[in-house]
């Protein structure tokens, strides 16, 4: 085989085996909760928890309001 028949080779398998891990690896929602966590946001605000689902900050608030974000395969993680 050639070299650049070889890299192709390479190339071509990590592709495929990049699509298979992002096509079947779920992404685990989190919750952090009971914290004091600080957003860089315009008004700089202080909240207690944050829940990122698909990699995306979902919800900002306090930990009561968190209930509904719950489910079988959220990883919860206490802050404090």
């Amino acid at each position: 085989m050639e070299k650049t028949s070889i890299c192709r080779f390479l190339a071509s398998t990590f592709f495929v085996a990049s699509l298979f891990f992002c096509c079947f690896v779920s992404v685990a929602d989190t919750l952090y909760i009971n914290g004091h966590i600080r957003l860089v946001d315009h008004d700089k605000q202080i909240v207690e928890a944050l829940y990122e689902s698909q990699r995306e900050i979902a919800f900002v608030g306090a930990t009561h309001q968190t209930r509904q974000l719950i489910s079988d395969k959220t990883k919860i993680i206490e802050v404090v």
